[in-house]
């Protein structure tokens, strides 16, 4: 999952953790000094934001930003930057907030828009967040971050050929970034084994792996409550398939270790294993077929 304590723009994850600011004065009836010296507020208190950001103290740093922007309501990279930081203390439905207000700007906030696709993501709305990276594209037309977002959206959903497109034109955009051609590598592979598997009428799987088994069964938990578990997947699983939502491709006899084999057999297709211990880590496995 991407980490959104990251700055807007393109190719956001290579950039430093907070944003430069960016302010913005809408329709504003102020003497000049009275709005020299709201400037000088604001960027006071994002500064020492960034600072307090940097050094971990985000807290604090949410506070300085809820300042700044009530000065400078109007500024959309404000509001962006205080949702990051808001995600990043799990106040997450304010962080939405803040990322709608910003996204309602004109023109939209293209991280905003991303930042609320991925919440929608980690939520189980695909749909909703399909539309959202759909348009922060639309607002950046080089911003990578929606594009691979959409792509696992459409592979989680078997729209391998979708996906595939989002991926290598993202690769062709920034050819020395891994993270684009190492999904655009396992997106292929789980379409060359979608078609393989179905033809060969092999077991599909899904899996989450955690590294201790309290966060599996927490997860498990959630699971048995309802959850979504490609959300799950991509929130909680250590394993390299969560990007795809703990998609694993298909496995025919003998394919995998044995006591997950015999915990598959085990359950009806739609079930979930109960929590399985290797050297690996903990895992709980699917069926999907």
């Amino acid at each position: 999952m991407y980490n959104l304590l990251k700055g807007s723009g393109r190719v956001n994850w290579l950039r430093s953790p907070i944003a430069a600011l960016t302010t913005i004065f809408l329709g504003y009836m102020i003497a000049p000094q009275a709005v020299a010296d709201r400037v000088d507020s604001t960027k006071f208190y994002h500064g020492r934001a960034v600072e307090r950001a940097n050094s971990g103290e985000l807290g604090l740093a949410s506070e300085d930003l809820f300042h700044a922007v009530r000065l400078s309501p109007d500024d959309p990279q404000l509001r962006f930057n205080l949702g990051i930081v808001l995600v990043k203390i799990n106040r997450l439905d304010d962080a939405r907030e803040q990322f709608r207000l910003a996204a309602e700007n004109d023109p939209p906030h293209a991280g905003a828009l991303h930042n609320l696709g991925l919440l929608a993501r980690l939520d189980g709305q695909r749909n909703e967040a399909e539309g959202l990276f759909l348009k922060a594209i639309e607002m950046d037309s080089i911003y990578v971050d929606p594009m691979l977002q959409l792509g696992a959206v459409m592979a989680v959903q078997d729209r391998y050929d979708d996906a595939l497109g989002w991926f290598t034109h993202a690769a062709n955009l920034y050819p020395q970034a891994a993270l684009p051609r190492r999904l655009l590598a396992l997106a292929q592979t789980r379409r060359d084994e979608y078609q393989s598997g179905m033809s060969a009428g092999h077991m599909r799987v899904r899996h989450i792996m955690t590294s201790t088994r309290d966060e599996a069964q927490k997860v498990h938990r959630q699971l048995l409550a309802g959850g979504d578990f490609i959300s799950l997947a991509l929130k909680h699983s250590k394993d390299p398939s969560a990007e795809l939502g703990g998609d694993m491709g298909f496995f025919g006899p003998g394919d995998m270790i044995p006591q997950m084999e015999d915990a598959l057999g085990e359950i009806a297709v739609g079930e979930m294993t109960a929590i399985i211990e290797t050297a690996q880590g903990f895992h709980i496995l699917k069926r999907l077929n």
